[in-house]
């Protein structure tokens, strides 16, 4: 067998995967559509449309339980906000008896799908999510954090971020950020 024929015995399936409509009737699910794809134009900063905050984030988070809180997204615009990413960059310390970090999850309920998606937990890593905000309407989108536990008592912290898109495909963010503190109280001995 030549190599142009070993070659194209190769591809021809992975251009049948590449077809349109392949991976929908295969029964594969279809990739995310990013909003944020759509955007023609830039609010320059401090100019915003959105504001943002975490309710519920307790001051102390036990480790290895789900812990619920509440995105917070308020349309301060006189227009429709299409779609909304969201970000919370979230992690934990423990200093004694040694310094080492603690893994960290958060996760938001996505409603369409009805289940908990994971958050990607780094610096703007902004998750797209279903949420349409009406001018001047607060929308919530539930969301989780989980710290793993260890022998000492962790101290943690979490900074929120958004962005937006416009109906006319003006994207921009939230000139809100905060930074929320916790403690993750020691494991206990067995």
């Amino acid at each position: 067998m030549n190599l142009r024929r070993a070659l194209a015995a190769l591809a021809a399936p992975a251009l049948l995967l590449g077809a349109p409509g392949a991976a929908g009737a295969a029964g594969a699910p279809e990739p995310p559509v990013d909003p944020f794809a759509a955007c023609t134009a830039h609010d320059a900063y401090p100019k915003t449309r959105m504001t943002t905050e975490l309710v519920g984030l307790p001051e102390v988070v036990p480790a290895g339980t789900w812990t619920p809180f509440t995105f917070r997204v308020k349309n301060t615009s006189a227009g429709r906000l299409k779609a909304v990413g969201v970000q919370v960059d979230a992690g934990a310390t423990q200093y004694s008896p040694v310094r080492e970090q603690r893994k960290t999850a958060v996760q938001w309920w996505d409603g369409t799908a009805r289940r908990w998606q994971p958050l990607t937990i780094s610096h703007l890593a902004f998750q797209a999510v279903p949420v349409s905000v009406k001018a001047g309407a607060v929308k919530d989108v539930k969301m989780r954090i989980k710290v793993a536990g260890g022998a000492g008592e962790g101290l943690g912290e979490a900074i929120e971020a958004g962005r937006y898109i416009t109906s006319g495909n003006t994207c921009g963010y939230a000139n809100t950020m905060h930074l929320y503190t916790f403690t993750v109280p020691p494991k206990p001995a067995a």
